[in-house]
């Protein structure tokens, strides 16, 4: 078989797995691709920062409306994002946010129990729990 036939033999072939690079295309080499670094928005300290910050003001939002974390993960993805929109807060593109606000919702019902006298225990707008405890987009 002369080069020209096994140039065509080898464009014809599916390229092996260890051929295709992480992003689909088929590699130029036969190496392994490297392993993409983590996600620098989603890992580093600035977003842990703010996601943080972002939970802290949907669980005060929520426990101010007396709504537990249960509640709210079992939530739509699009109601969520109204209660977002409603507490001043861009909507979280990740489970994760709403995940660090139930925690932080629950050890609000820790320091609760252990104190209702607290002022920073007291729910502001109990009034408003009918309105939002139930999601309509069921």
């Amino acid at each position: 078989m002369g080069d020209r036939d096994r140039w065509l033999t080898a464009r014809s072939e599916e390229p092996s797995p260890e051929q295709i690079a992480h992003d689909g295309r088929p590699s130029s080499s036969g190496a392994q691709p490297d392993s993409s670094p983590a996600d620098p928005f989603r890992q580093g300290t600035v977003a842990t920062s703010n996601r943080r910050a972002k939970a802290k003001l949907l669980a005060r939002w929520l426990w101010d409306r007396d709504i537990d974390g249960a509640t709210v993960l079992g939530f739509t993805d699009k109601y969520r994002r109204v209660i977002a929109r409603e507490a001043g807060v861009n909507p979280p593109s990740t489970l994760e946010t709403w995940e660090i606000a139930d925690d932080l919702m629950a050890k609000m019902e820790i320091k609760l129990k252990a104190d209702p006298r607290l002022p920073a225990v007291k729910r502001h707008h109990l009034d408003e729990r009918s309105q939002w405890a139930t999601d309509p987009h069921w």
